[in-house]
């Protein structure tokens, strides 16, 4: 009795975990790298894409300490790598020293769009 019941406990878990994914848009890979006004990677914080369209989507990269980041996408479906196609306003967020002294975020002046492709950025931050 007790192997029926584990069998049809894994059979039930086989049939809600593999199952379709209703809506779940495609994402493309996003990497980059942030610098400064020189060209000095910087060393930590975050980048942001948003979307110009979807205000329900979260796209998110650390930036490691050689300056690299890769993107990464969640909404209420979905955690992956990467972004939808699209075009994106970028925000990167750099580390205060202390919780009372956290600059501000910074906007890039243009728009950035993420293809159907690998895509890689190099994002430099303005003087």
């Amino acid at each position: 009795m007790w192997r029926l019941l584990m069998f049809a406990g894994l059979l039930a878990f086989l049939v809600v975990g593999c199952g379709p994914k209703e809506n779940v848009p495609k994402t493309y890979p996003v990497t980059g790298k942030v610098v400064d006004a020189k060209g000095n990677p910087v060393k930590a914080g975050s980048v942001q894409f948003e979307s110009k369209t979807d205000t329900t989507t979260t796209v998110i990269g650390e930036i490691q300490p050689d300056g690299n980041f890769s993107l990464r996408t969640f909404n209420n479906k979905m955690n992956a790598q990467g972004a939808q196609e699209g075009e994106y306003k970028v925000t990167i967020n750099l580390p205060g020293v202390d919780m009372t002294n956290i600059p501000p975020p910074i906007i890039m002046p243009k728009p950035y769009r993420v293809e159907p492709k690998e895509n890689n950025f190099e994002l430099k931050l303005p003087k």
